[in-house]
């Protein structure tokens, strides 16, 4: 029985190496066939800047499908409702945190869905 993914990354494809990096392993799964989303984890005040530098398709520049942003408010390392809920939205089985500051988020956010930590750097 094939799992349900959501892969999640800080900031935006094209903007940082893991940020583009998780981007393209998420195309890859998607093209094999395999249950997979996508979630841009971006601070809610960087919004209108990737907007003027990358278009308004900032988030999901090849317009995949099951690519969303979450934009968070407040304190970077503190809690996010709207985290937990983007996350649930999606319903998934196993989270994949594309370097630290996803992880962490994502773990704090959905505490009992297991997650596996890809380091980037």
């Amino acid at each position: 029985m094939r799992k349900r993914v959501l892969i999640g990354c800080y900031e935006i494809p094209g903007y940082g190496g893991v940020s583009t990096a998780s981007y393209q392993l998420f195309e890859h799964l998607q093209r094999d066939g395999l249950e997979v989303c996508y979630l841009n984890i971006i601070e809610g005040r960087d919004e209108e800047y990737y907007t003027y530098m990358f278009s308004e398709n900032y988030a999901n520049p090849k317009n995949l499908p099951n690519v969303s942003v979450c934009a968070l408010n407040g304190e970077l390392f503190g809690r996010h409702p709207e985290l937990t809920r983007s996350i649930q939205s999606y319903c998934p089985q196993i989270l994949v945190g594309m370097g630290y500051v996803a992880a962490l988020l994502m773990k704090q956010a959905t505490p009992n869905t297991p997650l596996i930590f890809l380091p980037s750097g």
